[in-house]
Parts: structure tokens; sequence; C-alpha cells
């Protein structure tokens, strides 16, 4: 079971973006707090998710899992989420209003 939700959120956002740096500058944060949880999800899981090279990022076959699942499971943890806040703005419950007696709702005050 993964601890550290954003770790996988870092690691996704370097495999979608290509790189340490632009998924740092994305995330407004630095490349070494993005390759520290990036290692520490590899720990994690005890399996190397990216094969680094001079110039570019491969993933390795379980990263490629990691990548695709983790997607879905921040999807719907990001649904779960607007979906609550939604539900919780929304308007409930039982509206009373009082109005003199012998007003006609019938008859508009406007004519």
């Amino acid at each position: 079971m993964l601890k550290s939700l954003d770790s996988l959120r870092y690691f996704i956002a370097v495999v979608k973006l290509g790189s340490f740096s632009a998924a740092a500058e994305k995330l407004d944060t630095s490349v070494s707090s993005i390759s520290r949880h990036v290692q520490l999800l590899e720990k994690e899981l005890q399996v190397p998710l990216l094969i680094r090279h001079t110039r570019r990022l491969s993933l390795t076959e379980t990263g490629k899992l990691v990548f695709e699942q983790g997607q879905e499971v921040c999807t719907q943890l990001d649904t779960l989420g607007e979906s609550i806040v939604l539900r919780h703005q929304q308007v409930r419950g039982t509206v009373r209003i009082s109005a003199p007696y012998g007003l006609d709702p019938t008859r508009s005050l406007l004519c």
C-alpha cells in the first residue's frame, strides 16, 4: 500500500512532462524535491520505476504499470474531492417564507 500520494503525483508529473526539471517547474518546487519523492516511491515499492539516461528518462515495465494505474487513482481521488466540495456547496433543507396574511400569490405586485 502506498504511503505517499504526493510521491505518486510527482512521479506522474515527471513521466507526463518528460523530465524532473519540467515537473519541478510545473509543480513550483525544486528538482531535488521531485527527485527525492520519486526515490521514496521507488524505495517504498522496492523496484526502479525510471531508467535515467543522460538526456532522457525511460519507464521500466513496473514504472509503466505504476504510471497508468497511478493516473487512474489520482483521477478518482480528484473526482471524489470535487464531489465532496460540490455536495457541501449545494443548498439543502426546508426554506420557509413569511408573507403578510391575505397576500394573493397569483396576483402580480407589479401590475
